[in-house]
Order: structure tokens, then sequence, then C-alpha cells
């Protein structure tokens, strides 16, 4: 096109950006974006020191929009200019239209970064920024190599939820007397509100949260069944995703748009990238993550941060029975179920539990039978759905934690569990009020931190990165302000470890660099790498070394972070 600069000056452009790119910090809004189309249309190397504008204000203020046009308007005081791009010029006035466009948003990110890094410093957050522009070329590595997939295998359960969601419409037909499409918020809301008279609410009315509420009041299995369809078709619109092709190559991938700026806690979100491969890797069930596989001659190698959100909140809370757990090798969930549902271990195993119950917890593990005991508990898991005890404690303890009142931790419950725990809501209200029984601190902490947000309107993670509050800070507010702390420290230490352990696979000085290592996907709260099978060990020691990092409680009490490695030759079949 006309302003274009012809080949040979198009190329020696691009060759000199690539070199600027080398040789500078490279100062950019919403990097990943910009940085992708650079690296997969024209081979040019992401730039080592990023500075990206969009981050650095998701870290000062995460609640607050994020564009250019806003933050330019917010931190610089510069007029709006973003509808003045001519983005398809004609003439020679829309080219130079256009070029301006394109100089205003090079000026403006000048003056940006400065008055970022003079909040920033205001706000002790310079850390924090400095971890999230750290993370940028590695998760774009990660995005531009992708993961292998099993195609067949992939398209085989495409073709059976296909099926299924036919026979479930069959189903509902008869059910309902006549042809419902469960996706149509109009069908199922005349259903529902004209056909079947449930009261209507003001807004929401047919979504999942307002489905699962109306089954708890309404035994009505055409609700189920919805739920159930919606599921299925969710599950296939994850896996029709276009396939992503490995540049210089013809290998398809599956491949995923990270947002470092995801979520207010910084873990990250991800999605289809450019809109157009791949789909959101961090979410996939775990009887798909089969789909996956490492590339020819590597494995698996998945590490975990085990209990890392419950280890934090035991240090976050004054000393107490919560943190003995930890101390003692018991997990949390495990306890609460044997407290929940004495009972039932009781009858499984032929003996009272009693003396579990009543020891206190620094002997439990040391009881004659604990072993076996823990092991059946955690084995109820697998269980039919309305014996899945180990699952509800856990929800019990996350429940409680988070400050969740019984009629939001019930629909939780059965959200979680997609449609099949159900409790009532005396049974819900008992399980939470037991939880704080055993663990009087957690409400304790509770109390500081709202006293904290109301005073100050930040929290700070264990890093000490801050997290301002703008909204109005009030009861809805708090079950947000509880789980800041301990999902933002457990995402930024996934975070620290994606990055470094991709530092050390390009540091010729590290023998990682010499082992055939690529780390692919962050999970919230783990990361999954591959290599060959000879490096197995070393590399999971490796990564649980980073990821074993040590804390510092708010009291001064220092811990560390606890990890595990599995490996397999599947995601879903890492062990």
């Amino acid at each position: 096109r006309a302003y274009y600069y012809g080949g040979l000056g198009t190329a020696r452009i691009l060759r000199a950006l690539a070199v600027a790119f080398r040789d500078n910090t490279v100062v950019i809004h919403n990097a990943l974006f910009d940085l992708f189309v650079m690296a997969y249309k024209y081979g040019i190397p992401a730039p080592r020191k990023v500075y990206d504008t969009m981050l650095a204000h998701h870290r000062l203020c995460p609640e607050v929009e994020k564009s250019l046009g806003h933050c330019i308007s917010l931190y610089a005081d510069r007029e709006y200019h973003k509808n003045d791009g001519v983005f398809e010029p004609r003439n020679q006035q829309q080219i130079l239209s256009l070029y301006h466009y394109n100089a205003k948003d090079v000026i403006s990110l000048a003056l940006l970064k400065p008055k970022l890094t003079i909040h920033a410093k205001q706000l002790y957050a310079e850390d924090s920024i400095q971890q999230v522009n750290d993370s940028i070329a590695p998760y774009l590595t990660a995005m531009l190599q992708g993961i292998n997939y099993n195609k067949q295998d992939l398209d085989d359960r495409v073709a059976y939820n296909n099926r299924y969601c036919a026979q479930i419409s069959r189903i509902l037909k008869l059910l309902v007397g006549y042809e419902l499409n469960p996706n149509s918020p109009k069908q199922v809301s005349a259903y529902l509100y004209e056909g079947m008279g449930y009261k209507k609410p003001v807004k929401d009315m047919t979504n999942e949260k307002t489905l699962l509420q109306l089954r708890l009041k309404h035994p009505n299995p055409v609700l189920t069944i919805i739920l159930k369809y919606r599921g299925i078709a969710k599950q296939s619109g994850q896996l029709k995703f276009p396939p992503y092709v490995l540049r210089g190559t013809n290998k398809e991938r599956i491949t995923t748009a990270y947002n470092l700026a995801g979520t207010t806690t910084f873990r990250l979100a991800s999605k289809r990238l450019l809109g157009r491969w791949g789909t959101n890797v961090q979410n996939f069930p775990k009887d798909l993550r089969k789909l996956f596989l490492p590339d020819e001659n590597k494995v698996f190698v998945q590490v975990d941060q085990s209990g890392a959100e419950a280890l934090v909140v035991s240090y976050l809370c004054t000393k107490g029975n919560f943190r003995s757990l930890f101390l003692h090798g018991i997990k949390s969930h495990v306890y609460v179920a044997l407290r929940l549902f004495a009972d039932v271990w009781a009858a499984e195993l032929g003996r009272s539990v009693d003396n579990f119950c009543t020891a206190p917890i620094a002997e439990v593990a040391t009881l004659r039978g604990w072993s076996e005991l823990d092991k059946l508990i955690k084995s109820s898991d697998n269980w039919s759905a309305e014996k899945r005890y180990y699952f509800i404690a856990k929800m019990v303890c996350h429940a409680s934690n988070y400050g969740m009142k019984p009629p939001t931790f019930r629909l939780n419950l059965l959200q979680k569990s997609e449609g099949k725990v159900s409790i009532s809501q005396a049974e819900a209200k008992v399980f939470l009020n037991t939880y704080h029984d055993l663990f009087p601190e957690i409400r304790g902490w509770h109390r500081e931190t709202v006293d904290t947000l109301r005073r100050d309107g930040v929290l700070r993670n264990l890093f000490g990165y801050p997290r301002v509050f703008t909204s109005i800070i009030d009861e809805s507010m708090h079950k947000e302000a509880f789980a800041f702390v301990p999902q933002s420290t457990v995402g930024t230490i996934t975070n620290i470890t994606f990055t470094k352990m991709q530092q050390k696979i390009e540091n010729q000085k590290d023998p990682l660099s010499s082992m055939d290592v690529d780390i692919v996907q962050n999970n919230h709260d783990s990361v999954l790498l591959q290599c060959p099978p000879e490096h197995v060990d070393y590399v999971a020691k490796e990564t649980m070394a980073v990821m074993n990092c040590d804390m510092i409680s708010p009291r001064g009490e220092k811990f560390a972070m606890k990890s595990e490695a599995c490996i397999g030759d599947t995601w879903g079949g890492v062990v």
C-alpha cells in the first residue's frame, strides 16, 4: 500500500526495529498482543526488557479501565486521541492522519511512563510492576510455542458430546412436550416463568446461578437437564478451537492468549489468541487434560503448590489450630472431613474414630490407624455424589476462609460439583459454624483484614505487592478482600516460577539450557513443563526449588511454601 516503504525499505525498518528491541527497554501498552504479532508475522524476537504501561497501571489500580486512551488521560492529562486514526487510508491526507495518530501514541507513552513510575514509588509498587514486566517474554514464548495435542481423540470427544446433546434434546422434548433449546434464553425463560410459573428474577433470568437456585427450590429434572446440556455444549465449544500452526512448520498446536492483567489477584486469565487460534488452556476439566501431549521424545512434568492458599491463610492468622495442621503434616481438608463426618468413617472402619477427633492436633498423626483413616477420607472424593465427603470438606475450608455465608456456600458447592452435590441450608450452616469453632483464628484474621481495608483502602500480598480498592468498602467487598492476599501470593509464586524457569532455560550457563526443556502452561497454582525422560528428576528438582520460596507473615514469622512434582505422557496422566 502507499504508506509502506517498499520491500527493501520495509525490511530495513524491521531490521532496525529488531535491533532496537534487542538493545533497549521497550515501552509498550498491552505488550503481549503487539509483540506476538511482531514475532509471529515478522519474525522479530521479543525484547527482554519491556515496560508495559497497561500492566503497570493494572498493578496500581486493578479495578480501573486499562485502555491507553484512559491511562494517558488519567496519568498524563493528555486529551483523548484514540478516535483520530484512519486505519484504511485511501488518500494522502488520510495517510498523514494515520501517521499523526501513531506519533501521538508514541508521545503519549513517553509521557505516561514517568507518571506511572512516580505513582508506583508512592505506592511502593515498583517490585510488583517489575515482576509482571519480567513475565512478558516467558509467557509470549509459551504462546508462540503452543502445546501438542491428540487431534483424533479431541475430534472423537466432540463427536461424542454432539451425540450426548442430541439425546438430551430428545429427553427434554419428552419432558416438556415440545422442542426446547437449552441455549436459548428466550425459550428457557418462557418455559420457567410462563410455563412453570416460577418467580421471575429482576436480572440474569436464565444463567447458571439462577437455574441452580431454582433447582434448590423446585425438584424439576428439566432444570438439571438444561444445565447438563449447557455444560456439555460449553465443553465442546472449548474443544472446537482453530489450531495454531507453529511458525516455520506444519505442526498443529493448541495455544492461548495469556492476559497478565486479567484478574484483580494478579493470577492470569487466558482466552483464544487474537480471536483466531486456540482457547483458554487454564480451566480445562481434568478429564480432558489427557488430550494434551508432550512433544516427541518428551514427557510432562507438573509442579504444584501444595495446599498453598490455606498455608498462607494459616500464617495470616494468629498461631492456632489451623496452623498446627500444617506444622504437623495434616491436610486441612482431611481434618475437617474427619470432624464433620466422624460417623461415616467409624461405620466404614468398624470402629470409633473419637480418639482422632478429641486428640490435640499435634498428636493426631501419631495415633495408631491414622494412615488408614487418612487414605479412607481422601478416597471418598471418588465415591458417589452424595458421599463425596472429602470434596465437601474441601469446599467448606475454602468457603470459610473467604467468608462465605451458608446460602452462597450451598450454591457454590452445587456449582463446583456441576450440580451433583446438594446439601440443605441447615447443613451448610452447621458445616461453616463447625469450621469456625475448630479454627476461631480465621474470623480474627477477617476482622483484621476489614480494619486494614477501611483504614488504608489498600491490601498487600506477602511479596508486598499492593492492591488498591477503589470501590465502596461494604460487606459485599469482604470476600474479595479476604481472598486477595492468599490468591495473589500463590498466583505471584506461580508467575515468578514460570518466569525464572524460562530465564534459566535461556541462560547458556545454566544446565537447563542444554536439556531441551520447555515451560508450556500456567495453571494458577502449578506450572507444566516438558523435557526428555532422562532429565525429569533434575527439571522437577529445579522447578520445586524456585517454587518453594521463603515467606514472611505480617507478624514476622518465617515459613516456606511447599510443592510437589508429578510426571506423565499426557497432561491428564501426570502422577
